[in-house]
């Protein structure tokens, strides 16, 4: 009752009361863990489950707790021992097998992490997301028909995912493929039509289609759901300049370029407000350094 009330402090108490009394009950370890880790004071959750594991080593239950502290700690490789017990314990559960091919996919061991996505496949072929995570490893492998491919059976089994949708978009523009990735941000657009990259990335993709007036009016809706985003007011700025409407092309640069200043920690912008890629903020890093500089000595300002 305390743990459901969020009182973990008193909950450790009264499994510390009951581990006295029951020392080979392995479950009173792992509630005790479990409190430590809302606590956030994970090594001593470790310790937890470490206890529960000794006491109780075929449980997966255990292993799946103190991967998740682990995963907290960003000790990925250790949390990827716990899940290969885990999958001996529990070989047709899929789940397993989906976060270790995301922590392969996260330290860049891109081979092992769609051998992992397949074993959930096989085990769980109707999800939806286990296709959108091998579609995000083929992405970074640069294999985007890949990528495509394994996008459209995510999207047939759930097409009301706007993040797929936006991941298509994405692999549809590495390929140059423009009209259709505006096809597949106009879908994620109507399921959530408050996500602000959505209009960018169209944007983005009518301004490469030269489709100046409409990448506009992607921008301005960008911008009025995150007006404090330099990524926007950058793109803007570019079809203001296209266009030749320098004064206000100026003016978006300058609101962007601001905006990247206030937001620099010790001298470098993360974009982590926004949570940009890492293409994101060298695209803001070019405009700005580029584009901005050359319309500055061209107005001779």
């Amino acid at each position: 009752m305390l743990y459901i009330l969020k009182k973990y402090l008193e909950a450790i108490e009264c499994y510390d009361e009951a581990i006295k009394l029951n020392p080979k009950d392995a479950n009173y370890y792992n509630n005790k863990g479990n409190a430590f880790q809302n606590l956030e004071r994970y090594l001593e959750a470790i310790e937890c489950f470490d206890e529960a594991i000794k006491l109780n080593p075929n449980d997966v239950r255990f292993f799946k707790s103190k991967g998740d502290i682990l995963h907290n700690l960003k000790r990925y490789i250790e949390e990827i021992e716990c899940l290969e017990k885990a999958i001996k314990l529990d070989p047709n559960n899929a789940s397993p097998y989906n976060n270790k091919g995301s922590l392969f996919y996260i330290l860049g061991r891109y081979l092992e992490a769609i051998e992992c996505f397949d074993e959930a496949i096989k085990l769980y072929s109707n999800n939806a997301r286990l296709y959108n995570n091998k579609g995000s490893v083929f992405y970074n492998m640069q294999r985007y028909l890949e990528a495509i491919e394994c996008y459209d059976k995510a999207i047939k089994l759930n097409n009301n995912d706007a993040g797929t949708l936006n991941d298509k978009g994405h692999v549809l523009n590495k390929l140059g493929r423009y009209s259709e990735a505006v096809e597949s941000y106009d879908k994620a657009i109507k399921i959530n039509p408050n996500n602000a990259r959505f209009y960018n990335r169209k944007g983005n993709n009518l301004y490469l289609l030269g489709r100046y007036q409409e990448a506009m009016q992607c921008f301005d809706e960008a911008i009025k759901l995150e007006s404090n985003n330099p990524l926007h007011f950058c793109s803007r700025a570019r079809v203001f300049n296209i266009l030749r409407q320098e004064e206000a092309a100026l003016q978006d640069f300058n609101r962007a370029y601001n905006l990247k200043q206030e937001k620099q920690v010790s001298g470098v912008f993360t974009g982590n407000e926004w949570n940009l890629s890492e293409e994101e903020i060298n695209f803001i890093n070019d405009v700005l350094g580029r584009d901005r500089i050359e319309l500055l000595q061209k107005m001779q300002i």
